[in-house]
């Protein structure tokens, strides 16, 4: 009990706080996405990140899982900041890093780098984002 407890707390604390979050990573990817990409930039990010929310309403996500949902859809490809080839992996990297600060249990980490891991060698998008929610199901 106490442990659900300590999550919803955590989430409450996220949702209060994903605006501080959205405007870290946009930040972050403004000043350090290379300027050659022409795909993975941040237009591309903030697409996705629609389309995640999009199809998150109409799969029937819920308001907490959501913003996990969200989050890894802000972080899937910041690791193009690190290592194109190898993003995924330096997305999660990042994820871990910079939301931190924000009290996410373990357990939200894991389903947020598990989404952004999802994207691995997967090019359609509406694939990928609901690979996403699939992703978070499992998990949950």
């Amino acid at each position: 009990m106490v442990a659900l407890l300590r999550s919803c707390e955590n989430i409450e604390f996220m949702i209060g706080h994903f605006d501080q979050i959205y405007n870290e990573i946009v930040q972050v990817l403004k000043d350090k996405l290379p300027e050659n990409l022409t795909y993975h930039n941040l237009a591309h990010t903030l697409y996705v990140l629609d389309k995640a929310m999009h199809i998150g309403r109409k799969e029937g996500v819920n308001e907490d899982d959501m913003y996990l949902l969200k989050i890894a859809a802000l972080y899937h490809d910041s690791g193009f900041i690190v290592d194109p080839k190898n993003h995924e992996y330096h997305s999660c990297l990042l994820a871990k890093e910079y939301l931190e600060k924000y009290d996410i249990t373990a357990e939200q980490l894991e389903k947020i780098t598990g989404m952004i891991m999802s994207t691995k060698r997967l090019n359609h998008r509406k694939i990928i984002l609901k690979l996403f929610w699939q992703t978070l199901t499992f998990i949950t």
